[in-house]
């Protein structure tokens, strides 16, 4: 619009003159123009936009020839009708960009810059569409296309890269999951890759085989109940290219609820012997925190000991302390423990001695030991008058008794004691005779 649109007659005669005829694209036929001269040149307006235009040529002698009747046409103003847009595909796929624009007679030049270089260089494509195989060299790649029309009218389209996309992988492995029941049993993949999609498939514990999920993005989270207790899941990750990976398959597990299964027992022992409790508790995650409180305290303090045994030399720092444990498992449940106490043991000692028994024959002859310590045992040994040695004997109580005899007259024993610890004192050796 607003170019001239001129025609020009070429013709040979002698005393040539010239009519131009018009037809607006409304009308119903052509009219006279006031134009008689072998060129037609106006300018080109909207009014005039399809007009339609032929021309007679008249010679001297009468004789007259037409034209063919030609167009006047205002020409698609250069316009770029959508922006191009970056690619991102896999080293080896073809990276390719089209124009759309408008206009007349058309023609593209296509311009590149390598991410090192300063400036962009001149392609020799210059159709339409830039369409080059994504290599490690044209990773990064810039480009943008100018477009020219018939008038010289230029457009230049948006600037695009070319970048290789981030190979399919999954970064981290799912693990399996076990919580209580009506908790929440979530998985999520970490994956890399372009345009990725999810499907997760499941397996119940009674089925053959794995079946399709409706759960389709990247985290997977369900409430466990025991219907999908021991369920197995993986997922599949498809990228924007087709390639696919598998995650590894995990399994939801009701946990067994915190308990603890046995109490504490006190502790009684010597001065330098360990005093160990250990705990027996089952559940998920466990973890332990022991509290003591000295004879003295008013309250229980936190414990350096986080095991299940609390085991500490018995010192007479320590005598009379009580102690118990907090068990927490992995979803914040807890249980405390019975409280106990560590005592120093009495230690063994024998307090009082049998003597010699002499009696007559038929008489009991009865010998005591009085001794005191922790969890007390006694093995009595005698010898016979003819005897070489001391043999053990059958009683293990803390009296001795039997009826004198001849027999037996002038029998030796003695007693050995032992406590709990396993310490052992012996009696003096004594004699029981016929008087």
């Amino acid at each position: 619009i607003g170019s001239t649109a001129s025609f020009t007659v070429q013709a040979t005669g002698t005393g040539l003159t010239y009519q131009w005829w018009v037809k607006k694209p409304t009308a119903t036929k052509f009219s006279k123009s006031s134009i008689t001269s072998d060129t037609y040149a106006v300018e080109l307006t909207e009014s005039r936009n399809g007009n339609q235009i032929y021309c007679v040529v008249t010679d001297a002698y009468g004789n007259t020839a037409q034209t063919n009747t030609v167009s006047m046409t205002a020409a698609e103003p250069l316009a770029i009708t959508a922006d191009l847009t970056d690619y991102v595909g896999p080293i080896g796929s073809t990276a390719s960009f089209t124009v759309q624009a408008t206009g007349t007679g058309l023609t593209y030049q296509w311009w590149v810059k390598k991410p090192t270089a300063a400036r962009f260089s001149k392609s020799s494509v210059t159709g339409d569409t830039y369409a080059v195989e994504l290599t490690e060299a044209r990773n990064g790649n810039q480009i943008y296309c100018v477009v020219t029309d018939a008038y010289g009218n230029t457009a230049q389209t948006n600037t695009v890269s070319m970048t290789a996309a981030e190979p399919l992988a999954i970064t981290a492995a799912l693990t399996d999951y076990a919580g209580l029941e009506g908790s929440t049993a979530s998985f999520t993949v970490q994956a890399t890759g372009v345009g990725l999609t999810y499907q997760w498939w499941v397996k119940k514990p009674t089925a053959t085989r794995f079946s399709k999920s409706s759960v389709t993005g990247d985290t997977y989270a369900v409430e466990l109940t025991e219907a999908r207790n021991g369920n197995q899941i993986y997922c599949v990750v498809t990228d924007a290219f087709g390639n696919t990976a598998r995650t590894g398959t995990v399994t939801m597990t009701i946990a067994e609820p915190l308990a603890i299964t046995a109490d504490l027992a006190d502790y009684v022992g010597s001065i330098g012997s360990i005093a160990s409790f250990t705990v027996e508790a089952f559940g998920t995650g466990l973890s332990y925190q022991w509290y003591v409180k000295k004879p003295t305290a008013t309250k229980f303090s936190k414990s350096s000991i986080t095991s299940d045994t609390c085991a500490v030399e018995l010192t007479e720092a320590r005598i009379g302390n009580q102690l118990y444990c907090v068990v927490t498992d992995a979803f914040g449940n807890t249980l405390r423990t019975n409280t106990v106490t560590m005592t120093a043991a009495e230690p063994l000692a024998i307090i009082s001695v049998p003597g010699d028994y002499t009696g007559p024959v038929g008489s009991t002859a009865s010998f005591t030991v009085e001794a005191i310590g922790e969890g007390l045992s006694y093995q009595w040994y005698v010898k016979n008058r003819t005897a070489t040695k001391f043999s053990k004997s059958s009683v293990t109580g803390q009296t001795y008794s039997v009826t004198l005899s001849e027999t037996n007259s002038g029998r030796q024993l003695y007693c050995v004691v032992t406590d709990a610890f396993g310490n052992a004192v012996r009696t003096n050796t004594v004699t029981m005779t016929v008087g």
